[in-house]
């Protein structure tokens, strides 16, 4: 099969079932050939509205529905322990120390 290639940095999804675009530390990923695993349950989290969260921004997480899909980011990236979503925009910047 064609392997095909995502930009993660412009938050582009990838077929089969629009898996988002992997990590790679690079412009251009290789796509999954197979849909990932289905979502994994909400991550426990708590947020303050208008809120920037403290700490670095470690990367920019796929576009997200709302702060507990940003939260459900930050729980399946190593090296997250915070976040902050920007709701107008739908961003979503995960945080380390």
């Amino acid at each position: 099969s064609e392997t095909i290639y995502c930009n993660p940095y412009l938050q582009q999804m990838c077929p089969p079932g629009d898996v988002a675009c992997p990590q790679c530390g690079s412009d251009r990923c290789e796509c999954p050939s197979s849909p990932g695993p289905s979502p994994s349950p909400d991550t426990k989290c708590s947020w303050e509205e208008h809120r920037n969260s403290d700490g670095n921004n470690l990367l920019q997480a796929p576009w997200s529905q709302d702060p507990q899909a940003c939260c459900n980011h930050c729980g399946e990236q190593s090296g997250c322990v915070a976040w902050t979503f920007i709701q107008g925009s739908h961003e979503c910047w995960l945080k380390s120390w």
